[in-house]
């Protein structure tokens, strides 16, 4: 477990989050053995965020988003990814459950019990390759 003391990442130096992350991933890493999962640890620092969608489709509010939260996921199927951010108050207990499903180690995922989840909002256009943001709040990012 990655502790900060009374700091969060929010007022901790990032050079001194990435450090903790990569002392607790080098603490895990184990010699290569045949037949064992060679799937090695990945740290993924990045945006965890709500986004509100809207597309020529059909539109979706607060859907859990943000590139850290996507590779992830992506991710959890060839490493062991270690997700760095920073949330919200609001961040929900179900899209916490939802990342640790696919064994994304959440360690490093601070909650700013002060502030609210990033949020983004944008309309993407017919031909889905355009998109207009709509609104960025960053809150706790």
């Amino acid at each position: 477990m990655i502790s900060w003391g009374n700091n969060s990442p929010s007022s901790a130096s990032l050079t001194t989050v990435i450090e903790d992350v990569l002392e607790v991933l080098h603490a895990e890493r184990e010699p290569h053995q045949a037949g064992s999962d060679a799937r090695g640890a990945l740290l993924v620092v990045g945006s965890v965020a709500y986004d509100d969608v809207e597309t020529p489709a059909g539109a979706r509010k607060d859907q859990l988003g943000g590139a850290a939260t996507f590779f992830s996921v992506a991710a959890s199927h060839f490493a062991n990814p270690h997700l760095v951010g920073v949330v919200g108050r609001d961040f929900r207990p179900s899209d916490r459950n939802l990342l640790a499903s696919h064994h994304v180690d959440l360690a490093g995922l601070e909650v700013d019990a002060g502030g609210d989840t990033f949020r983004w909002g944008g309309r993407y256009h017919e031909n889905l390759n355009d998109r207009t943001t709509l609104y960025t709040y960053l809150n706790a990012f």
